[in-house]
């Protein structure tokens, strides 16, 4: 009895030292924050123009456009009216006679490469007031990153608020959301414990309502589960999680949206979300989309004069669709002019022409894959002497994308970048190690990023791409001293580099350093053109006037 007795009590004092640790690491994890620290890498962050944007209060958006904010990026200026759309000033009661149609999207709709008059919603005003009877406000509502889940609780807002005639989605997949790097989280999460469950790969009860409460009320439990998922091969979140969790958040906006309010969908490479059948706009195939389109018609993020051509095909379905809403002028023109290479003065890039060549073929658009720019052939042998010749090489050939790379960036469109870091990490070459640092930079793992650009640069010093990629993930986690040293050493190396130019003239700018940036912008610009440069050179000069007519002003 008396030997039971011992060990009893010192059961109970190992009992009580466990719990007691217990609690010290939960008040101090509590009292510290670690466990939002140890999630900050895990979380996908929308890093697009973030002055932009600011977080949200409402639960499902999670972050919004920040009403009055505007700047100047890469050539295009952005302006958030006081209602937070990228539109001009409106009023939030309808004057009488105005038809309202809303687009709602992400970067897309948004316009993310364009100014404010050449996005889609902004050229399809222009276009409805001109050919079609009546007056029409366009609101632009798109956000960078949205997915379904956000556009459904935006939607909801815009009909409780600002009286719609039509509402025109661009549904953008039904994963994650993201968040806005730099901001505290914790009460998001405390708010809604589903958040955990979103943005982790593994816990050990799944995704029921126990798992919910437990990581809700233990800071020193979640922080064990948030370590073990860093530490997990894949640190995608589960799809069938996040994808049953937008599917059912648009099924449930459907269900509970006036169902006499007119909705449509566009469609680009891949159709819209199950969950509610709406009218259909492809903008990719049908009666008004012309049979030659240039590569840079597909690209997510289009320039100006594919977003009007685009604005025409949308406006002439939308008059089929809703007869009654949207109705022909006498004589408006009817017929979309034909789209030639030639119509767009627009060079793609490497990863433009793979992107352009990926939505081609999930478009089924394969008779346009001929229109991707490539290099010239290699040189044939000449025949021997009466014999046939061979039949001449093409002039033109469609690129051959290195399948890592292009698997990697298909995961990362899909918004997939645990699947995508996974890829890469198993190919030892300097381009996968560079793509690698480009994805970390896209989750806002900015100290990764500037770790593996570090060690690609230990073997190859002289390399401005990679000095220029680390000046910019060195901005991005508040190194702008390094950034600048490390961007000016890339343009010593390589002064035609323009996107290093646009780099470290945004940041003089912003570090309030404008005559710099003219300067550095007037240098660029006497560099020779080079084909396919010729969107960064514009910006550039767009950029340098802008300065000019800023230092011009009294």
């Amino acid at each position: 009895m008396y030997y039971n007795g011992v060990v009893m009590r010192r059961f109970m004092k190992g009992l009580w030292f466990i719990g007691f640790t217990a609690l010290l690491l939960e008040a101090g994890i509590r009292a510290t924050g670690l466990d939002m620290r140890v999630l900050r890498p895990l979380l996908f962050y929308q890093q697009a123009i973030p002055e932009l944007h600011e977080p949200s209060s409402d639960l499902e958006l999670l972050y919004r456009l920040r009403p009055g904010a505007q700047t100047v990026l890469v050539g295009a200026s952005f302006h958030v009216n006081d209602l937070g759309f990228r539109d001009p000033p409106r009023l939030p009661r309808k004057a009488p006679g105005v038809v309202r149609i809303f687009c709602l999207g992400a970067s897309y709709m948004f316009g993310a490469r364009v100014d404010d008059e050449e996005s889609l919603p902004r050229q399809l005003e222009t276009l409805l007031n001109r050919d079609f009877q009546g007056r029409f406000e366009v609101w632009n509502a798109g956000v960078s990153a949205y997915n379904v889940r956000q556009e459904a609780a935006y939607a909801r807002t815009i009909e409780r608020k600002y009286e719609p005639d039509l509402l025109l989605f661009h549904l953008n997949g039904t994963g994650r959301r993201a968040f806005l790097p730099g901001q505290p989280h914790a009460r998001l999460f405390r708010d809604d414990p589903r958040l955990y469950l979103e943005n982790l790969a593994w816990t050990p009860l799944g995704s029921g309502p126990w798992a919910r409460r437990l990581l809700a009320a233990s800071a020193l439990y979640r922080t064990a589960v948030i370590w073990r998922n860093r530490r997990h091969p894949v640190q995608e979140p589960r799809p069938e999680y996040t994808d049953a969790l937008g599917q059912q958040a648009w099924r449930d906006y459907l269900a509970g949206s006036a169902p006499a309010l007119p909705k449509a969908a566009l469609v680009l490479g891949r159709g819209p979300l199950p969950g509610g059948v709406l009218p259909l706009i492809s903008l990719y195939r049908g009666p008004h989309v012309p049979a030659r389109l240039p590569p840079e018609y597909f690209l997510i993020h289009p320039p100006a004069p594919v977003y009007r051509l685009q604005a025409q095909v949308v406006a002439r379905r939308l008059a089929e669709e809703f007869p009654g809403l949207i109705r022909w002028q006498a004589r408006a023109p009817r017929l979309v002019p034909a789209m030639s290479a030639a119509a767009v003065p627009y060079r793609l890039n490497a990863r433009e022409i793979a992107e352009a060549g990926r939505a081609m073929r999930e478009a089924g658009r394969d008779d346009c894959l001929a229109s991707l720019p490539s290099g010239p052939a290699p040189a044939r042998p000449s025949a021997p002497t009466g014999s046939v010749p061979d039949p001449p090489h093409p002039a033109r050939v469609v690129p051959q994308v290195d399948p890592v790379l292009d698997q990697a960036a298909r995961f990362c469109d899909q918004g997939r970048e645990g699947q995508a870091l996974a890829v890469l990490a198993k190919s030892p070459t300097r381009q996968a190690r560079h793509r690698t640092a480009l994805v970390y930079q896209r989750l806002g793992r900015f100290p990764e990023a500037v770790s593996v650009l570090e060690g690609l640069l230990r073997e190859d010093p002289a390399n401005a791409v990679y000095l220029k990629d680390l000046g910019i993930s060195e901005h991005l986690s508040g190194r702008t001293k390094d950034a600048v040293r490390d961007l000016e050493r890339s343009l010593r190396l390589a002064p035609d580099l323009l996107a290093a130019t646009q780099s470290l003239g945004t940041i003089l700018q912003a570090r309030g350093n404008r005559g710099e940036a003219l300067r550095l912008y007037r240098r660029a610009l006497q560099v020779p053109a080079m084909l396919g440069r010729e969107p960064l050179r514009t910006q550039i000069q767009d950029s340098a006037r802008r300065l000019e007519r800023q230092a011009s002003r009294p």
